[in-house]
C-alpha cells in the first residue's frame, strides 16, 4: 500500500521492535551507525522523511541490494545514491515519490489498453533498490524495478536489484505484451530504465544476478522462479567479474533490416511507443530539476 497522506499528517511512533533493532545495530556497527546516521541528519531529504520511515536508518543493518555487501558496503552505496539524486537535481522527485507514485507515462496499448509507468521511492521494495518503476494496467502493478544509483571507479550507473512480476498473472502478462505490440513487459521496463539512465548521466545498468540477488527469506528461497540470469543472458547483457551482469546505458542503434519482413511493421511500432514513452519520463525529469532545480 502506498502512502498517500503527508507525512506531517502521519506522524510516527517507534515500535518497541524499531527501537531494538536501533539499539543492537548501533552496538554492532558503532561506526558505520555514526556515518549514516549523521549524513542522514545532514540531507535536507532523508532528514524529512526518516521519522515516517524508520527503515531509512534502519536498512544499514539488513541485506540490501546486493547479498555481498556488508554494513559499511551498504552505507557507501547509500550514501552515493542520495549524493547523486542531489547532483542531478531530483532531491524533491524523490520527496514526492516517497509519499505516493509519480506517474512517469501514461499511454494506451495496441488495443487501446491504458497503461501506466510510475515510480516510488523508500517504501517499496527497499532492500533491492531505493527506487522503483512500477508497470500498471487495470488497476494493477504488473511489474516492479528497483533500482539505485551507483558510484563505481569514478562512473555513475544505475543498479537494478529486483525486477518482480505480478504472481499468478500470466494472462494479465500475455496481454500486456499484446498492447506492447510484442514487447516483454519485463524488457520494456529495462529498456526505459537504460534511457533514464543515459538522460541522468549514468553509464551502465548493473544487473543483479542469482548468486548475488536478495533473499529475505531463505527459508523459501526454492520456491523463487525468477531466474534473473537466464533473463540477462537473453537480453545479451555482459557478465561482470563480481557474477552481476551489464548494459550500457547509451542502447545501439535500432536495426530493422536485421528483422523478418513480415515483423518490421510491429517492430516499427514497438520502437515508435518506447521512444514516446521515453519523452514522457525526460519530460517529468525535466520539469522536477527545472522547477526545484539543484
Amino acid at each position: 500500500m502506498y502512502l498517500t497522506e503527508s507525512l506531517s499528517s502521519s506522524p510516527y511512533r517507534p515500535t518497541l521492535k524499531d527501537r531494538a533493532k536501533l539499539i543492537l545495530g548501533a552496538a554492532i556497527y558503532p561506526g558505520h551507525t555514526k556515518r549514516w546516521k549523521g549524513y542522514v541528519e545532514q540531507h535536507p531529504v532523508l532528514r524529512d522523511l526518516a521519522p515516517t520511515l524508520p527503515k531509512i536508518v534502519h536498512k544499514i543493518y539488513r541485506p540490501y541490494l546486493s547479498n555481498h555487501l556488508g554494513c559499511g558496503g551498504r552505507v557507501a552505496v547509500l550514501m552515493n545514491h542520495y549524493t547523486a539524486i542531489g547532483e542531478a537535481g531530483l532531491m524533491q522527485l524523490v520527496r514526492r515519490a516517497a509519499l505516493v507514485p509519480v506517474t512517469l507515462a501514461e499511454f494506451e496499448g495496441k488495443a487501446g489498453m491504458p497503461v501506466s509507468l510510475k515510480l516510488s521511492a523508500i517504501s517499496e521494495a527497499h532492500r533491492e533498490g531505493e527506487l522503483a518503476l512500477h508497470l500498471c494496467c487495470q488497476g494493477q502493478t504488473i511489474y516492479t524495478l528497483s533500482f539505485t544509483f551507483m558510484l563505481q571507479d569514478g562512473a555513475r550507473h544505475l543498479a537494478l536489484g529486483g525486477l518482480q512480476g505480478l504472481r499468478a498473472a500470466n494472462g494479465v502478462i500475455k496481454q500486456l505484451t499484446r498492447e506492447l505490440h510484442g514487447f516483454r513487459p519485463k524488457n520494456f521496463m529495462v529498456a526505459i530504465l537504460r534511457r533514464l539512465g543515459a538522460c541522468l548521466g549514468c553509464d551502465k545498468v548493473i544487473l543483479v544476478s542469482n548468486r548475488n540477488r536478495i533473499v529475505v527469506n531463505w527459508r523459501r528461497v526454492d520456491r523463487i522462479s525468477s531466474d534473473y540470469d537466464a533473463t540477462w543472458i537473453e537480453m545479451k547483457a555482459a557478465r561482470r567479474s563480481d557474477g552481476n551482469f551489464e548494459l550500457p546505458c547509451q542502447a545501439a542503434p535500432r536495426d530493422l533490416e536485421s528483422v523478418p519482413s513480415h515483423k518490421r511493421s510491429e517492430m516499427r511500432k514497438r520502437h515508435a511507443l518506447q521512444s514516446a514513452v521515453e519523452i514522457q519520463v525526460e519530460t517529468v525529469l525535466a520539469r522536477f530539476r527545472t522547477t526545484f532545480g539543484r
